[in-house]
């Protein structure tokens, strides 16, 4: 996981994954499905203790059309940073992100704007549905 979500070009790997053997007291290679539900918690909060819990907010858009009127983002374009750049919705093809966001504020596509923390807005999907990130879709 932590090669994976916190790579080493990011983070210093290493000194992560023996800070959170050392919180969770996990020592071997058992994946996290495999963990007992305290082990669960404790890794939970050593990611946020060490990532550092950030506050952000989501803008849920609402609109009159129903959520299944609503087109589908479909799949997603990343830059070499890993960074999504332009969306693809189903029956309008590929939009940049800044037309993305535009649709989900006219509430025409399935998705919610969100604020990083350093004040940029950004999609994901609806609260509840099964893709939490629409990183899954690159």
């Amino acid at each position: 996981m932590i090669g994976k979500y916190a790579p080493n070009h990011e983070n210093n790997t290493l000194r992560y994954l023996k800070f959170l053997k050392d919180k969770t007291g996990v020592k071997d290679g058992r994946k996290i499905k495999d963990f007992t539900p305290e082990e669960f918690e404790k890794l939970w909060w050593a990611i946020e203790t060490y990532e550092g819990k950030k506050k952000g907010t989501i803008k849920i858009v609402t609109s009159a059309k129903s959520n299944r009127d609503k087109k589908q983002i479909i799949a997603v374009q990343k830059n070499k940073k890993g960074v999504i750049i332009s969306y693809d919705v189903d029956g309008l093809g590929w939009v940049s992100k800044a037309e993305g966001i535009q649709l989900a504020r006219r509430g025409e596509i399935d998705a919610v704007i969100a604020i990083s923390s350093a004040g940029n807005p950004y999609l994901r999907t609806r609260p509840g549905i099964d893709i939490t990130n629409l990183e899954n879709l690159g």
